[in-house]
């Protein structure tokens, strides 16, 4: 389904409605399935939502109800603390907290081309930034890589495979405030 244009496109929000929260869960599977690279059995029931899901913060890009990006953050003292955190300490980082760590980044491929991988990218940065981190950490998909070598953040390496994704090299990223 294409961008509607008589409806305005909103600005990235935070929610903790548990509904939202839902729906942003199961975009990502959908946003996954559209993009290739997912494993046919890797989401049952086509939600993507793990236990971080209930303590992370999710913000959400829209254009009246229908989601068109989404992404969590979270603030952790250590990177011990940090989901999946083996794949930062496989890098042996040594990073004061608070750390900020960015995942779950997606955007709906039938709206390219809008900016909103930037868009909900700096919105959550400054959320982390105000929330006093120094540094953000997380993975992302090629894709996701080159604009964020454009933006000047650091790519430290492949993450570990995820089985959930055989076709896809995720990258650690991190980013110095």
């Amino acid at each position: 389904k294409q961008l509607m244009s008589d409806e305005p496109l909103l600005a990235p929000v935070e929610t903790t409605d548990p509904r939202m929260i839902d729906q942003i869960c199961r975009f990502r599977v959908r946003v996954w399935t559209a993009t290739g690279g997912l494993a046919a059995d890797a989401f049952p029931g086509g939600i993507w939502r793990d236990e971080f899901d209930d303590t992370c913060r999710h913000v959400v890009v829209q254009q009246g109800e229908r989601i068109l990006a989404a992404a969590r953050w979270s603030l952790h003292d250590s990177l011990a603390d940090l989901p999946e955190a083996e794949q930062y300490q496989r890098f042996h980082l040594q990073l004061e907290g608070p750390i900020g760590v960015v995942e779950r980044v997606v955007v709906c491929p039938t709206v390219p081309h809008l900016g909103l991988s930037q868009m909900l990218l700096d919105a959550v940065v400054a959320k982390i930034r105000a929330a006093g981190a120094r540094f953000v950490l997380g993975q992302a998909s090629p894709n996701m890589v080159r604009l964020l070598r454009r933006r000047g953040r650091e790519i430290l390496g492949p993450a570990a495979p995820d089985p959930r994704f055989p076709d896809v090299e995720f990258q650690i990223v991190l980013t110095r405030l």
